[in-house]
């Protein structure tokens, strides 16, 4: 089995930690980024945590930049971007929100795995191994909900731009 580099977003809780422990315990080295680490994932020494609030934008590409740059990335058989961060704050109907909230959420959401996704290839397109990209969704993306526009709205804007 090659083994395999994973940045994955969004790895403090749910879906984010639960994929990542699976791909460590299959072998494979995971970079996490969030804002809060995992106790759980931490007890691996095949990952490691970044502590980074993605509603930042101005930082990320430096911050792919520089994770693929410390990665030894030409002894995996394949690197891949799994942006799985999201935010489903605000929760309340949009006269409600305030720009801070709608801001913060489809930077988040949004913003943050377009930017990721950009950087990744770019800084990665020299290597000769396999790389993916992988955006997570959700049916939020198709299929509004009363009080989630700003969440649905990031979510069909994913599914549009993978």
């Amino acid at each position: 089995m090659n083994r395999s580099c994973f940045i994955i977003t969004g790895t403090s809780k749910g879906i984010g930690e639960h994929l990542s422990r699976m791909l460590l315990e299959r072998g494979h080295l995971v970079v996490g980024i969030a804002r809060r680490s995992s106790e759980a994932l931490l007890a691996y020494t095949s990952y490691t945590h970044i502590s980074y609030d993605l509603s930042d934008a101005e930082g990320l590409e430096p911050l792919i930049s520089s994770v693929i740059q410390q990665l030894d990335l030409e002894n995996f058989g394949m690197a891949a971007l799994i942006n799985n961060a999201s935010m489903l704050e605000p929760l309340k109907p949009i006269e409600q929100c305030s720009s801070e909230e709608l801001t913060r959420s489809l930077h988040v959401s949004f913003l943050a795995p377009m930017i990721l996704t950009s950087t990744f290839i770019r800084h990665s397109e020299h290597l000769s191994l396999q790389r993916k990209v992988m955006n997570i969704s959700s049916g939020s993306g198709i299929y509004p909900a009363p009080g989630m526009s700003a969440y649905c709205s990031a979510k069909a804007g994913l599914n549009m731009f993978t």
